[in-house]
């Protein structure tokens, strides 16, 4: 909250939000990186900062919607998402543009990548966005699905749900039982 941001450094915490800490409305919900040096967060107010490793910096984005996640997958390829369906892809830290549609009357929750494709979760599922294109995910799955946060790992995309968690390995959805 209000701007607190720590890195683990040879066992310890330490604080790396000079600048930004106790600034109010600056209430960080997700960040990423590449590394030390390129870091974002995006802020339930609307915000989008930006570390170089040595200062914090707020970015003029195209809207003031709360965000609520993003994905940063190089220097020159980010995504951020948040309320009323909104999501944006930027090419470096001054440069946004607008990738949802207006069809969007949501908020998205969480953002990955996986597989050539940008998804995006929300309280209704996924969103796959694939060639400029958007369309819901199909899970083909019996019972109720939703989409809270989205991670990928080891070559699956995770969707974490209100009361369930699917898996996808590229070709189906699964349905992960705790316990199995």
């Amino acid at each position: 909250m209000t701007g607190q941001v720590y890195r683990r450094d040879d066992g310890k915490w330490r604080a790396i939000d000079k600048g930004i800490r106790g600034r109010d409305q600056l209430d960080l919900g997700d960040l990423g990186g590449t590394g030390a040096r390129n870091i974002y967060a995006v802020s339930s107010f609307g915000e989008i900062v930006h570390f170089n490793g040595k200062s914090w910096r707020v970015l003029d984005a195209p809207s003031n919607v709360p965000l609520s996640g993003i994905r940063v997958l190089s220097e020159t390829e980010i995504y951020v998402c948040g309320q009323d369906g909104l999501v944006l892809r930027g090419s470096g830290p001054d440069e946004w543009e607008v990738i949802s549609s207006r069809e969007f009357d949501y908020h998205v929750l969480s953002v990955e990548w996986y597989q050539d494709r940008l998804y995006a979760a929300h309280a209704g599922g996924l969103l796959e966005w694939f060639q400029g294109e958007w369309k819901e995910v199909s899970f083909e799955l019996e019972g109720e699905t939703d989409g809270h946060g989205l991670q990928t790992r080891d070559g699956v995309l995770f969707s974490f749900g209100y009361e369930h968690i699917l898996a996808f390995d590229g070709s189906r959805w699964r349905r992960i039982v705790p316990g199995t």
